[in-house]
């Protein structure tokens, strides 16, 4: 018999979270202006989500493109673009999933979470973008898929979320 890895009882160790990453035209990136929820609100992000136990990053992409922007997305269609690993409360796994195409018109669902929603440049992103979401559309626009972010301390998200904390 073998045993379900699944029901393996693990201590915390890494959080996996998966970012969807919609495009269009090649040239710009849909952003969601974080609100209400306590980290890094009022500024530009990817739409992510935490992976929860029963899904793959691949899932938890096609569930937050639907919770959080209506849009429905074919497995085939997101395309794994990043990987970033960086620390937070635990060490962090971002995957990022681009999505060229899907079915639907992106709408701000979550607007308890965001406070608007808006296609930008991928080359000139706002300034109020979140410092690791700024990396990740650098990263995937230069074709790099590995990034080890924030283990320094004067990395622009680690001033960032410093002066954040302080404020609050």
């Amino acid at each position: 018999m073998i045993a379900d890895p699944r029901a393996e009882v693990k201590p915390p160790g890494h959080a996996v979270a998966a970012h969807v990453m919609l495009t269009r035209a090649g040239q710009l990136v849909l952003l969601a202006r974080r609100a209400g929820t306590g980290y890094a609100d009022g500024l530009w992000a990817l739409p992510a989500g935490h992976v929860e136990a029963d899904e793959t990053p691949l899932e938890c992409a096609r569930r937050e493109a639907y919770e959080e922007l209506g849009v429905r997305a074919d497995p085939d269609d997101l395309e794994f673009a990043c990987l970033m690993f960086r620390p937070s409360k635990l060490a962090r796994v971002e995957v990022i999933f681009r999505l060229a195409q899907w079915r639907g018109s992106p709408v701000n669902n979550e607007p308890e979470k965001c406070s608007e929603i808006a296609w930008h440049p991928m080359g000139r992103l706002p300034s109020d973008t979140l410092g690791y979401t700024g990396v990740i559309v650098n990263r995937v626009l230069r074709g790099m898929t590995y990034v080890e972010y924030g283990w320094n301390d004067d990395e622009p998200e680690v001033c960032l979320l410093r002066d954040l904390k302080a404020r609050n």
